[in-house]
């Protein structure tokens, strides 16, 4: 896939000003509405990063989920109750930290409390054993996705 064509819509997230915009939207919408919990579906959009850069600029990404975590605790204590933060992520770690996603450290650090992995696409060939050995020694569920819209033509976009 040509990454031009979805080049002109990327966030770039190597700017402050970005990362804050980011969090400010999550903050409104999770402080607004009283959810069980909030997803960051980052396989929805690819690049998060300049080409080249992506595993140099992880720790970037790695404090918006810090103050992401932090800003939906403060949300649920004020309201009594846990507020879930579930990641969506690539189909490896290897992948995810290439894109500057490093979802290790986030785990480790016990900012995430469910991961959902893969694309969707594969979900038979994904390797759960990889995120089950990341996972289930925090106590972190591991959901695999499923996509099934297998209908949607991507050719313009090749």
């Amino acid at each position: 896939m040509r990454r031009q064509a979805f080049d002109w819509s990327a966030f770039n997230f190597e700017k402050p000003g970005v990362r804050d915009y980011r969090l400010a939207y999550i903050e409104k919408t999770a402080g607004e509405h009283d959810l069980d919990g909030y997803e960051l579906d980052f396989t929805r959009f690819t690049w998060y990063f300049p080409l080249g850069r992506e595993r140099s600029l992880a720790h970037l990404m790695t404090n918006l989920v810090r103050r992401v975590r932090r800003s939906l605790d403060d949300i649920g204590g004020k309201r009594g109750r846990p507020y879930t933060l579930a990641v969506h992520v690539f189909d490896s770690i290897e992948t995810s930290l290439n894109l500057g996603l490093d979802v290790e450290t986030w785990a480790d650090e016990g900012l995430v409390d469910a991961l959902v992995v893969g694309t969707g696409y594969l979900p038979y060939v994904l390797d759960l054993d990889e995120w089950l050995d990341l996972a289930e020694p925090l106590g972190i569920p591991v959901y695999p996705s499923f996509n099934t819209n297998t209908i949607e033509d991507w050719r313009p976009f090749l």
